[in-house]
C-alpha cells in the first residue's frame, strides 16, 4: 500500500553501481587535497598528480658508447704506433746502407732530393742511378702493416715479415739474353706459376751450388754454373734465412698480349732484419751490386748455348704473334659481316646488278 505524499522509489533510490562510483570519487577527492578555484566563474577543479622526476643517469646506460670510444682510442693508438715503428725501421735501413749505395751510384734519391720516399704507412721507396752496366736501381721496403689492427690479427695466424724488393734495370746488349732465377722453397710454386718468364723459358732444378732450401730456374746448365760462382754461393748460404728470390731476365714478368721487348733486369727480394741486426744485411746488398757487374762480365755463352737461348725467344715471339692475330675463321666471319653491311646499304636495283 502506497502512502500519500511519499516519493516513488525509482526517483530517490540510487542504483548499486552509482553509489559505489560516488564513494570512489569522494575518496579520490579526499586524497588529492582541497579543491581550487581556477575555472571560469569560480568553477572548482581537482589538482592532477605531478609526474615523478626522471631517474639520474647511470654508468650502465653508457656501456656501448664507452666500448666504442675505447675501440676508437685503441685503433688510433695502434695506427700511430705502427706508423712510427715502420718509419723508424726504414730510417734504420737507410742509415746502414746509404753510404754503400752512395759509393756506387752518382745520384741517390729522387729528383726532389728525397733519399727515402714514403708511399704509405708501410711502404717506402728508394731510387739510385748513375752507374756502369745499369740504368737505375729501385728498392721498395714493404713493412708489416703494423698500423692495421686487422692485419696484425691475421699475422697471428700467418707470420708476416718485413721485406725489401730491389729492381735493377740493366743496359741492353751487354750480355747474352737469358732467364735465370734462384728462390727459396716457399717461393718456388708461386714464382713458377705467376711469372711468365720463368714458366715459359726455364725449368726448375736443384743445384749443389745452392743452399738446401733454394731451387734454381734455368734455361741451360751452363747458365747456372756461370752465374752461381763461389762468391754468390757463399752469400746465399750465409743468409739463407733472409734471402728469398733473385731473378735475371730479359722477358716480361706478366705475359704480354703482343710481341714485345724490354731491357734486361735483375730482381731481388730479402727479408729485413730488426733494427738491432740491420747491419747484417749489408752483405746481401753488396750481392746486388756484385751481380750488376758480375752478369755482364760472365754471361757470354758458347755458340750452341746462345743459339738455343735465341731460338727460345724466337719461338716465344712467334707464339705471341699468333695469339694476337685473329684466326682464319674469325677473319671469314668478319668478311661476311662486312659483305652483309655493304649489301644492306645498297638499293634493290644495285643489289640486282
Amino acid at each position: 500500500m502506497c502512502l500519500v505524499g511519499a516519493a516513488p522509489p525509482d526517483v530517490f533510490d540510487e542504483p548499486e553501481d552509482t553509489r559505489a562510483h560516488t564513494v570512489r570519487l569522494q575518496e579520490t577527492l579526499a586524497n588529492d587535497g582541497p579543491l581550487r578555484q581556477d575555472g571560469p566563474g569560480g568553477a572548482t577543479s581537482s589538482t592532477l598528480p605531478v609526474a615523478p622526476p626522471p631517474p639520474p643517469p647511470r654508468l650502465e646506460d653508457f656501456y656501448i658508447e664507452l666500448a666504442l670510444c675505447g675501440l676508437l682510442i685503441c685503433y688510433v693508438f695502434i695506427y700511430q704506433w705502427g706508423k712510427y715503428t715502420n718509419e723508424q725501421l726504414a730510417k734504420t735501413w737507410i742509415k746502414h746502407h746509404l753510404d754503400l749505395f752512395a759509393s756506387h751510384f752518382a745520384h741517390v734519391g729522387n729528383d726532389k732530393g728525397h733519399i727515402l720516399v714514403k708511399d704509405g704507412p708501410a711502404d717506402f721507396l728508394f731510387y739510385a742511378s748513375g752507374r756502369v752496366h745499369c740504368q737505375y736501381l729501385r728498392a721498395r721496403l714493404q713493412m708489416v702493416p703494423r698500423h692495421d689492427p686487422i692485419a696484425l690479427l691475421v699475422g697471428l695466424l700467418r707470420p708476416q715479415h718485413d721485406r725489401i724488393s730491389i729492381e735493377v734495370c740493366m743496359n741492353e746488349d751487354e750480355y747474352d739474353p737469358m732467364v735465370f732465377g734462384v728462390a727459396t722453397a716457399s717461393k718456388v710454386n708461386n714464382a713458377y706459376k705467376y711469372r711468365y718468364d720463368l714458366s715459359n723459358f726455364t725449368r726448375q732444378v736443384r743445384s749443389p751450388l745452392l743452399p738446401d732450401n733454394c731451387f734454381a730456374f734455368t734455361e741451360h746448365g751452363d747458365v747456372t754454373s756461370t752465374i752461381i760462382d763461389e762468391s754468390v754461393a757463399r752469400v746465399l748460404a750465409a743468409h739463407k734465412h733472409r734471402f728469398e728470390e733473385m731473378y735475371i731476365t730479359d722477358q716480361p714478368v706478366k705475359k704480354p698480349e703482343a710481341p714485345t721487348t724490354m731491357a734486361p733486369r735483375l730482381y731481388f727480394t730479402f727479408r729485413m732484419s730488426s733494427s738491432m741486426e740491420m747491419q747484417s744485411m749489408v752483405e746481401l746488398h753488396e750481392l746486388v751490386l756484385y751481380m750488376i757487374d758480375h752478369v755482364p762480365q760472365v754471361a757470354h755463352f758458347r755458340g750452341q748455348v746462345k743459339n738455343k737461348l735465341l731460338q727460345a725467344r724466337e719461338a716465344a715471339l712467334e707464339s705471341l704473334r699468333k695469339a694476337s692475330e685473329p684466326s682464319t675463321e674469325e677473319k671469314r666471319q668478319e668478311q661476311r659481316q662486312q659483305e652483309m653491311e655493304r649489301l644492306e646499304k645498297m638499293t634493290p636495283e644495285q643489289q640486282r646488278k
